[in-house]
This record gives C-alpha cells, sequence and structure tokens, in this order.
C-alpha cells in the first residue's frame, strides 16, 4: 500500500517541480498545498461520478448504430457529459480557490495562479493513479506515462485565470472538457480492430498539448513562446506547419511504441527484449530521433532569423 502510494504521488511531484524549476525557483508551500488540495478534490469529483447514475450506453444504442459504433458513442457522451466536466470542474474550482487565496495573501500573479493551477492537477492525477493502482486497472508504467496528462487539460483555464478570467475563462474550461473527453476517447478506440487506426492520434495529441501547457506557462511568467513557424513566405510557412505535424507523429507513436513494450514486459518479464530490442530501436528509437531532429532545425532556424 506504502509502495503505491509513493508511486503514485512522487511522479506528479517531481512532474510540477519540473515545471516550476525552469526559469524560476519553485515555490515549496504553494506546490505541497496544490497536491494536497488537488489529492482532495479528486476524491469529491469521484463520489459526485458514482451519483450521476444517468446510462450513456443505453442513449448510445437508441441510435441506428451497429457495434462498436454504439460503444464509441456511448463512451463519447459519457465523457463530454459526466467524466469531463466533472473532472474538469473539481480542478477549476481548486484554481479559482487557490487565486482567491494567493490574492488574499498578496501572492497573486499570473505566474503563481498557472503554477497553483498545475499543482492542483498533479494533486488530481496523484489521487487517480492510487486508485488505479489500488484496484489494479493499470500498470505503474502506464500511470508513469500519463503523469502530465491533467495539467495538460487544466492548462488552458489555469492560463486565463492567470491573466485575469473573463470571457477566455469559460473557454478555457470549455477546451479543458472537450481534450479530456478526446483524449480519453481516443484511448477507448483501440479495443476494437475497426477503430484501431484512431488510436493512434492519442499520443500526438498529448505531445501538442504538453507543447501548448509550455507555451501557456512561458506566457504566464512574461516570457516569449518559443518559435516554430518562422517562414517568410507562404509556401515555406506550409512546409515548417507540415514538418511539425510529422515530427508529433513521429514522437507521440513513438511513446506509444514505449507503452506496448512496457506492457509486454510487464505481462511476460524482460524476457520479451531478447526478440524485440532490434524492432524497438528501429522503429520507435529513430523516429523519436527524428522528431527531435526536426524540432532542433525549425528551432535554429527561427534563431537565424532572430525570433524567439
Amino acid at each position: 500500500m506504502l509502495g503505491q502510494l509513493a508511486w503514485a504521488v512522487i511522479p506528479p511531484a517531481l512532474f510540477w517541480l519540473y515545471c516550476e524549476g525552469r526559469g524560476q525557483s519553485p515555490t515549496w508551500w504553494l506546490g505541497a498545498a496544490g497536491l494536497v488540495a488537488g489529492w482532495l478534490l479528486a476524491g469529491g469529483a469521484l463520489l459526485v461520478g458514482q451519483r450521476w447514475n444517468l446510462d450513456f450506453m443505453a442513449l448510445a444504442r437508441r441510435s441506428p448504430l451497429g457495434f462498436p459504433g454504439v460503444f464509441l458513442l456511448g463512451t463519447a457522451l459519457r465523457q463530454l457529459l459526466a467524466v469531463g466536466p466533472i473532472e474538469e470542474g473539481a480542478k477549476f474550482l481548486g484554481a479559482l480557490l487557490a487565486s482567491a487565496a494567493l490574492a488574499q495573501l498578496q501572492r497573486r500573479s499570473p505566474a503563481t495562479v498557472f503554477s497553483a493551477a498545475t499543482a492542483i492537477a498533479c494533486g488530481f492525477t496523484a489521487h487517480e493513479t492510487w486508485l488505479y493502482l489500488a484496484s489494479g486497472q493499470a500498470s505503474a508504467f502506464e500511470r508513469l506515462l500519463g503523469t502530465p496528462v491533467h495539467a495538460l487539460f487544466a492548462a488552458p483555464y489555469g492560463y486565463a485565470l492567470a491573466m485575469g478570467g473573463g470571457g477566455p475563462l469559460l473557454a478555457g474550461l470549455l477546451q479543458g472538457i472537450g481534450f479530456h473527453a478526446l483524449v480519453n476517447w481516443l484511448s477507448s478506440t483501440a479495443r476494437f480492430p475497426e477503430t484501431r487506426f484512431l488510436s493512434y492520434g492519442f499520443f500526438p495529441l498529448l505531445v501538442w498539448l504538453f507543447w501548448r501547457f509550455e507555451m501557456l506557462q512561458r506566457r504566464s511568467r512574461d516570457r516569449v513562446p518559443l518559435t516554430l513557424i518562422s517562414g517568410r513566405t507562404r509556401a515555406e510557412r506550409w512546409w515548417q506547419r507540415g514538418l511539425v505535424a510529422f515530427a508529433l507523429a513521429l514522437g507521440g507513436n513513438s511513446l506509444l511504441g514505449v507503452l506496448l513494450l512496457g506492457r509486454a514486459i510487464a505481462s511476460a518479464g524482460w524476457g520479451v527484449l531478447e526478440g524485440r530490442w532490434l524492432l524497438f530501436l528501429s522503429r520507435d528509437v529513430v523516429s523519436a530521433l527524428l522528431a527531435w531532429g526536426i524540432w532542433v532545425y525549425l528551432r535554429r532556424t527561427a534563431r537565424r532569423r532572430h525570433l524567439p
């Protein structure tokens, strides 16, 4: 039990420290308070979810879709109307309260509000991971790969709240709910051969969400976002956008390969590498290196043009 608790808490805490440690000293009390608040909010969200008794699969069966379309429709309805709003609503409430508390303490700034929203999301992840590990619904390796996910969903409304709220705050909350639902829905498509191809968008989407998280964090610290698209002509800009999309596909699906390899090791032991190490190197490592090479190329091109 203690091992599961440590595995649930330590990775999200380290992720928060990693995010905060780039360019400024971490505010330890803020991170600790945010992690505890996120843990408690996750428990509250779980209780609310258990009382949400609407049968979305029954609603989906009224559609003319066959199997597995009914399952995917029911999953989409559940994610959009229950899971996404409840979980993101809980984190959103925590971010609102944290912003008000920071204002009372005269410590409110865009950077501290965004940091608090990230810490709350990490605490939410820790509680969720603990439940998954305790119930045996996921392996430690799978939960490790999912460590940043709740922080990525919270980034748009965390940033909107940090910059003053208003109309962008509602838009940010809707984005968080929408991307939460989309990510969970994409993960469910791998269950069926007919829709498995859709799951290949799962990790590329997460890589893009992480990139957006970093951009919003830089803005909250009054730092200029990094430039990837620096072309002077329309053709050059479209070429660079294509490279970005290709890099997302390569990097995301190399992570998918790591996940599949981790599952194989968890079920069959390290001996599974004897026949797969060459495939792993040729497919996943090379894909990751190509994605990194595209990133370096785009950043160097932007720097040569004196862009941030």
